[in-house]
């Protein structure tokens, strides 16, 4: 019996493995064509991406490297740039000024297309931050926030450029505010700042006055028919 069940089993092991053999093949063609399909259509569609971005590039007669990377990396270093140039035509405007006969420098902004209110904004943009100290930390803040924080005083701009908040204003803040919020937020600092100098000066004055008080009283030798007097 042993001899011909122990041939029987294998046989059946055989035919076992055999069977799982086939039965993958069977599988493998409804699987493959769909994976090769999603490639093929994602190849596709990078290559068209890659085809559209050199066009632009022609286009705008670039001639750099079209990696976002390095597009992401670029658009920063303009945007910095542009922000440096705020604070240098702010600059320029300032000395040309300066130098400019009586009644010359409205004809030469007009020679440089600007505006007399807009060479304004430049001029007290870059007489209120262009210090090394302020001027790198705002040059992302565009031109429209900072003529809102022209009101801050020297402290509060110093405050914001250097820690990165004055007050309950902060660089965070100032990114993502619109101009409008932007104007309510320093309109308020500078409130708190005033009621806080209000109050310092008044604790000043009384502590000063208690000062005066006591030192007069203290060294002063009454005799003791003004004794009354000294404690009036």
């Amino acid at each position: 019996s042993l001899l011909f069940r122990q041939p029987i089993f294998n046989h059946c092991k055989t035919m076992s493995r055999s069977a799982n053999k086939k039965a993958a093949p069977a599988d493998m063609p409804e699987i493959l064509p769909a994976v090769a399909k999603r490639i093929e259509v994602g190849q596709e569609l990078a290559a068209r991406q890659q085809q559209a971005v050199a066009a632009l590039a022609r286009q705008l007669n670039y001639q750099g490297s079209t990696d976002p990377a390095v597009l992401e990396n670029s658009a920063r270093d303009a945007i910095r740039r542009i922000g440096a140039g705020i604070f240098e035509l702010g600059g320029y405007l300032l000395m040309l000024k300066e130098a400019c006969e009586h009644g010359t420098f409205l004809p030469a902004l007009e020679r440089l297309g600007l505006g007399a209110d807009s060479a304004q904004r430049y001029m007290a943009v870059s007489r209120r931050f262009a210090n090394t100290a302020t001027s790198r930390h705002l040059e992302l803040t565009g031109m429209s926030k900072l003529v809102e924080l022209l009101p801050l005083d020297d402290e509060q701009a110093e405050e914001l450029a250097e820690l990165g908040q004055t007050g309950e204003l902060s660089l965070d803040d100032v990114a993502r505010m619109s101009v409008k919020e932007l104007r309510a937020a320093v309109r308020k600092v500078r409130a708190e700042r005033e009621r806080l100098k209000e109050v310092n000066a008044e604790l000043n004055q009384e502590v000063m006055q208690h000062k005066v008080k006591g030192k007069v009283v203290a060294q002063t030798d009454w005799p003791a028919a003004l004794e009354t007097v000294s404690d009036q």
